[in-house]
């Protein structure tokens, strides 16, 4: 309960105690969670998470793939669209439903 508490007070929130006197449970939602972080030292390898917003199956190159209409957020006002694509597979087939994809994937960078 005190990490509730500290977690609280750290942004300025006061607990929520029950009707026995004790601190209600803190719900956190990752439903708009959105990280795109650099690992390593190679800069094209980048970490992420992210909100889906659209997800197809398409076929190429003799393959199937999901394309993910994925969102990325620089600040409460940048918010942009990036495609993401995956080979489908056995492994990943409920992928069709997913609302936030996590994962390690290469970044190409155009130069201007």
């Amino acid at each position: 309960m005190d990490f509730i508490i500290g977690a609280l007070a750290y942004f300025a929130k006061e607990p929520e105690y029950d009707e026995e006197g004790n601190v209600k449970p803190v719900e956190f939602s990752s439903e708009s969670l959105c990280a795109f972080l650099q690992v390593g030292h190679a800069p094209d390898d980048v970490e992420f998470i992210t909100t889906v917003k659209e997800v197809k199956s398409i076929e190429a190159l003799g393959h199937t793939y999901w394309t993910f209409k994925t969102i990325y957020r620089g600040g409460e006002d940048n918010e942009e669209e990036i495609p993401t694509y995956a080979l489908k597979s056995e492994k990943n087939n409920s992928l069709d439903e997913a609302s936030q994809l996590q994962g390690l994937l290469y970044s190409q960078r155009q130069k201007k």
